[in-house]
């Protein structure tokens, strides 16, 4: 299609006042709307529509339209035109396209689906369509398009004034486009601006001109219109002692482009205080290198320099606190790199600090299960690099998504606790040996097995002999080989008992001898003889312990414990260690030589018991012969009894009869003298009778079974004063009755045993006016002591050993009454009851009887000792 023609000068017109308005419109709507309207009407189209493209905030593109004589509904339904090939020449900005009648173009209705115009769409017959392309980069900003129903309705005429108002469009368009896009940029660096933490500032170089955000304001605490607006009034704000270091800065980035940052300075605040800032910016320059303006940021960092020099003190406290802590405390990550130990780790990793965090198994658990860990573990540390043993908790340090990043670790020396641990198990393993046998030669052989080679190198026993001699015992080594040259060597030199050094002097003395650090020196000055001296170096001693084997301050034997090819020194521990060990090796020397002398002893014994069985077994057959003779002798007693009680009785009975049946025959006849003869008759009879009851009395005390129980003494005492009131009927008597306890007796045996001594006191007491008769007791040890006592005619007391006898008196019949056999009596029951009898007195002064009888309280019970 050739190009259009010159427009005339009513176009001009058009177009004039269609620029002049559109350049007046910022906002694209309304300029495409503004286009649209006014190319419609200049080339008489029913309607009118301008698709362009726009691109959204992510840099999409999508298409728009504006319409022009039709309501928008008329193209609701319908979707965005597609480069058809109607549309095509439009899109791809080829051309303007016009139809006199679009539907006689072979271009039409090829393109599926409709092939032509939708159905209900506005009728389309002519058809005039101009791009719009941009003049910058020659884009297509859209299209317009125009129709009409009826055809040949639209000119060369109007093709070219349609292209010529898309040039005004597309100017029009991406001015609004370029206005828009800066009212975005500057609304959003305003937002930016104003929203952000930090102060914002711009400074024109030209005309020194600053301007600041809201938080500038605020940090600097001053209002807008304090604030002179100038690089000057600024800068005199700064700290006096960081203004050079604030403009060196400065004249750098502006003469030589270095960055400009000021990570920290000091700014005066309006209340008088200097706040810990930081400042970048960047410069803009013109063509000829000029620095033309300037922007950049501002903080205030007091808050955060405040917080970093708190955490710095107290990080600073806290590692001074961890290096004042004696437990190791490291912490590593994942690659066993340390990233922190205290003092304590530094001392003992000097030469291997990595060696603390060298990884073990068990850190996979602390990494990947977030476990905690303790473990024990050894390690050559210190100076020396002695092998130490350490208590190590590991726990886990996560960040904030939970994920372990670090371990740290606390590592407690144990070591001596370790082998305090590890000689308790050698002394009670050691023990249990010495405890397992009496076989003293077997049990120290295991006992220095044991020793090798968890304490020692070498090790042997020695006992002293009862003759004085030394016998070496056991000797083990930890090297097989080595082991006969230690034999080698105490054949070629046994043990002198006058020695002054080794086994003989330690025996002899009692004292430890230690070597903790043997030198070839050393040992070629105790051994001359070069072919030991050989022996002793193929041993390789390198320390060595030679201990008594002591027991209640006597010396058995000595231990030697040799230290050699382990290169373990013997120390302070160790000696303690080994002497205890030997004094418990040396009381199982003890306690088996003791067995020994008891097992002699217990032989002995057993012979003595088989003879002194064989003695009571005689002594049995002799108890059973008095057994039987004494059972026999109680059958004799039972037919005297009965003969006494029978046979004796009858003539007695006959004498006192017939001299009854006399005194009423020949009473009246006879004299005086004959009177008096048959009244002796008489009482003699009577008396015999009565010393044949008494007599019988006794002997049935002596055969009749107990029958013991608790008795209470004052109730049976005071039965018995009542029961004896008419004998002493018409005297005074003062009677003292303490309270009296309770004891186990024969009830009816005790009353008789009361009967008898109160019934005495009575008696003998009645020369007295008034009489005075006390009855007391006291218990101690189980036992009930009974006394009565008066102070009657008493007794002498050489002839005391008599009053307890069968028919013994002390006074005659004459003077007071009796047949000899109470006191006998009493002491057959009291002795019956397990207790006994005794008596005090004086004549003329008194007398006291005393028995025991069995207490019914515990042997602890309190006495009671009231009076009545």
């Amino acid at each position: 299609m050739p190009p259009p023609t010159s427009l005339g000068a009513s176009d001009a017109d058009v177009l004039l006042r269609i620029g002049a308005e559109l350049a007046r419109e910022p906002d694209v709507t309304r300029v495409v709307q503004r286009v649209t309207d006014e190319a419609t009407a200049a080339v008489g189209a029913q309607f009118g529509a301008f698709f362009y493209n726009v691109e959204d905030r992510r840099g999409e593109s999508y298409m728009l339209y504006a319409l022009s004589g039709v309501p928008r509904e008329a193209f609701a339904r319908f979707p965005m035109p597609r480069k058809t090939e109607i549309f095509a020449p439009t899109f791809d900005g080829v051309g303007p396209v016009r139809y006199d009648d679009v539907r006689k173009s072979g271009r039409f209705g090829r393109n599926p689906p409709h092939h032509g115009m939708p159905e209900g769409h506005l009728p389309v017959v002519s058809y005039l369509a101009v791009p719009v392309i941009a003049r910058s980069d020659a884009s297509v900003l859209g299209g317009l398009f125009f129709g009409h129903a009826e055809p040949g309705r639209f000119t060369e005429r109007d093709e070219r004034l349609c292209v010529a108002i898309a040039g005004h469009a597309s100017f029009a368009i991406e001015n609004a486009r370029l206005f828009e896009r800066l009212r975005r940029d500057e609304a959003k660096h305003r937002l930016v601006a104003e929203a952000s933490t930090d102060g914002m500032w711009f400074w024109d170089l030209r005309d020194d001109a600053v301007e600041w955000n809201d938080r500038l304001f605020d940090i600097m605490g001053i209002r807008r219109d304090e604030w002179r607006g100038d690089f000057q009034s600024w800068f005199e704000r700064v700290h006096p002692d960081d203004r050079a270091m604030v403009k060196r800065a400065l004249e750098e980035h502006l003469a030589r482009r270095a960055a400009y940052h000021v990570p920290r300075f000091r700014l005066r605040h309006a209340d008088g205080e200097y706040r810990v800032c930081t400042t970048r910016g960047q410069a803009e320059w013109d063509a000829n290198g000029e620095p033309i303006r300037m922007a950049g940021s501002f903080g205030d960092v007091t808050d955060v320099v405040r917080a970093q020099e708190a955490l710095a003190q107290s990080e600073h406290r806290y590692r001074q606190i961890l290096d004042s802590v004696r437990d190791m405390v490291f912490a590593q990550g994942p690659g066993s790199a340390l990233t922190y130990a205290n003092q304590a780790t530094r001392e003992h990793y000097q030469h291997d600090l990595a060696g603390a965090g060298r990884s073990v198994p068990d850190d996979r658990r602390v990494f990947e299960e977030g476990a905690v860990v303790e473990e024990l573990q050894e390690a050559n540390v210190g100076r020396d690099g002695s092998l130490r043993y350490f208590h190590v908790v590991k726990s886990p340090i996560v960040d904030q998504s939970g994920r372990v990043v670090e371990l740290v670790a606390v590592a407690r020396d144990v070591t001596a606790k370790k082998r305090e641990e590890d000689d308790r198990r050698f002394l009670a393993e050691a023990s249990a040996l010495l405890a397992s046998s009496i076989d003293v030669d077997a049990t120290l052989s295991h006992v220095v097995r044991l020793a090798v080679p968890r304490f020692a190198d070498w090790c042997a026993v020695d006992l002293l002999e009862e003759d004085g001699t030394i016998r070496r015992l056991a000797v083990a080594h930890v090297d097989a080989a080595k082991l006969e040259l230690a034999h080698e060597l105490h054949r070629r030199v046994p043990h002198d008992p006058s020695a002054v050094h080794g086994v003989p002097q330690v025996i002899r003395s009692s004292t430890s001898e230690v070597h903790a650090e043997i030198s070839d020196d050393l040992l070629a000055a105790l051994v001359p003889d070069p072919e030991l001296l050989r022996i002793l170096r193929e041993l390789g001693l390198r320390s060595a312990i030679i201990v008594p084997l002591s027991a209640h301050g006597r010396a058995v034997g000595a231990l030697t414990m040799v230290s050699a090819e382990s290169g373990r020194v013997y120390d302070a521990r160790a000696v303690a260690l080994v002497e205890e060990l030997g004094r418990r090796a040396a009381v199982a020397v003890e306690n088996a030589r003791l067995y020994e002398s008891a097992r002699a002893a217990l032989e002995q014994r057993d012979a003595a018991l088989a003879a002194l069985q064989g003695l009571n077994a005689d002594l049995e057959a002799r108890v059973d012969q008095r057994t039987a003779a004494l059972a026999e002798a109680n059958r004799e007693l039972e037919a005297f009894s009965y003969t006494v009680s029978h046979d004796l009785r009858a003539p007695i009975r006959h004498i006192s009869g017939f001299a009854d049946l006399l005194r009423a025959h020949a009473g009246d006849r006879l004299d005086d003298k004959g009177q008096r003869w048959l009244r002796t008759i008489g009482d003699a009879s009577k008396q015999m009778g009565t010393l044949i009851d008494g007599l019988l009395s006794f002997s049935r005390m002596g055969r009749t079974e107990l029958a013991r129980e608790v008795v209470a003494l004052g109730p049976v005492v005071r039965a018995v004063v009542d029961d004896l009131a008419p004998d002493y009927e018409g005297r005074r008597i003062q009677w003292s009755i303490d309270a009296l306890p309770e004891v186990r007796a024969d009830a009816t045996m005790l009353r008789v045993v009361l009967t008898n001594l109160i019934s005495n006191a009575v008696k003998y007491t009645r020369t007295r006016d008034p009489a005075h008769i006390e009855i007391g007791a006291r218990e101690s040890g189980g036992a009930v002591e009974l006394f009565v006592r008066d102070d009657g005619v008493g007794f002498d007391m050489d002839y005391a050993h008599k009053l307890f006898g069968v028919f013994q008196r002390l006074h005659g019949v004459e003077e007071y009454e009796g047949t000899g056999i109470g006191l006998a009596t009493v002491r057959r029951i009291v002795e019956r009851h397990g207790g006994r009898t005794w008596a005090e007195g004086a004549p003329g002064r008194g007398a006291t009887f005393h028995l025991t009888l069995p207490s019914a309280s515990p042997p602890d019970a309190p006495t009671t000792g009231s009076r009545r």
